[in-house]
């Protein structure tokens, strides 16, 4: 009922010291009514969609370095480009690179297409919250018009500010294809006071009765008596059509959906603290020059000059993130890490503000 794991994402421990509860995913929390003064007709379905011209300061962030679920967002981002690009190479059946080449091709083009996304997310963004629960209650308010989330957060907003008709103006989706599923676990801590009732409790937790909490509509037989949880139950039986008929989201298939994509710790897990750095150095550190120049290159109608130099990832390659940022970042040396930070950051910020004036000389160099 409970698979050892799911598209690269474990849901049990093999030694039985955990095992997931209910289901887990990344997506964009939306405000409708939002979307529709900002004359979008159509709720965004894919994360490349947050870097919409149109959604200049509409979109809500946070500060990876400061929340682990939106780190997590930024890392499947990078990998749906990693997908692409790898099976756009290993579909083109060049001879003279094998397979695990094309990958590894496929691996630093997909690196780079994913930062240079992620720069065009944060260019859109109003600013960086310092937590991931902050982002559904500013979409939620139309402080912004989309944002990135955890589907517990999404879904429990989208439920919170439902309207007697059963309608809400904010909505989550998960893109297809770019984001895992995993799991939220439980397990029972070693020395805990009363080992038999916790077992008790994960055992009930785990039971068809328990499962039908997180799903249930509230008031449905054997759903919650007050409040909607909105969580997918990990149990594979629990999809059946009775289950539904009594389901907050009946239309939900997790496990059919994750046969899109699959998580690749090999690309990214080894370079997940990387990410995080670098998503700071070049957005967060620098957010008021990134921002001056995408305003700069949406008035000037984005010249293919200014937009290359805004899109330059100097010092920033896949290589250059295994072998040389990664290492700082391990090294715990503080004053290393302050230094390259500081190193970068200032590169991105002279690079921004020359892709402005690019932009405003209409992208001709002497201009």
């Amino acid at each position: 009922m409970i698979p050892a794991s799911v598209g690269g994402e474990p849901f049990r421990d093999p030694q039985a010291r955990w095992v997931g509860v209910v289901l887990a995913s990344f997506g964009i929390v939306y405000n409708r009514d939002v979307l529709r003064r900002l004359g979008m007709a159509q709720a965004p379905t894919q994360w490349a969609e947050l870097g919409d011209q149109r959604l200049a300061d509409q979109v809500a962030l946070s500060d990876p370095t400061k929340s682990g679920s939106v780190a997590k967002a930024f890392e499947l981002i990078i990998q749906q480009q990693m997908h692409r690009a790898v099976s756009s190479l290993k579909a083109a059946d060049d001879p003279a690179q094998n397979l695990a080449e094309r990958e590894a091709a496929g691996v630093r083009q997909g690196w780079e297409a994913g930062l240079r996304l992620i720069q065009r997310i944060s260019a859109n963004a109003r600013y960086f919250t310092d937590s991931a629960a902050k982002i559904p209650l500013e979409v939620a308010r139309g402080d912004a018009a989309a944002g990135m989330a955890i589907d517990a957060y999404g879904r429990a907003t989208e439920e919170f500010v439902r309207r007697a008709d059963g309608g809400s103006r904010v909505g989550f989706i998960a893109p297809e294809g770019g984001t895992s599923l995993s799991v939220d676990p439980i397990a029972l801590l070693r020395g805990a006071p009363d080992p038999a009732l916790a077992t008790a409790f994960i055992e009930f937790v785990l039971s068809s009765e328990g499962q039908q909490l997180w799903a249930f509509r509230a008031g449905a037989p054997g759903g919650p008596l007050d409040a909607t949880l909105r969580r997918l139950p990990v149990r594979k039986d629990f999809y059946t059509d009775l289950n539904r008929r009594y389901m907050a989201d009946a239309d939900e298939d997790p496990y059919t959906r994750a046969n899109s994509f699959t998580y690749r710790y090999e690309w990214t897990g080894p370079v997940f603290a990387a990410i995080r750095f670098l998503i700071r150095v070049m957005c967060v550190d620098t957010h008021q020059e990134q921002q001056a120049a995408w305003k700069g290159l949406r008035r000037a109608g984005f010249p293919a000059a200014a937009l290359a130099v805004f899109h330059r990832l100097g010092g920033v390659s896949y290589e250059e993130a295994r072998n040389t940022i990664v290492p700082v970042l391990q090294g715990r040396d503080k004053v290393q890490e302050v230094r390259l930070a500081r190193q970068l950051a200032d590169a991105f910020r002279r690079q921004y503000r020359q892709a402005a004036r690019l932009a405003a000389a209409g992208g001709r160099p002497g201009g």
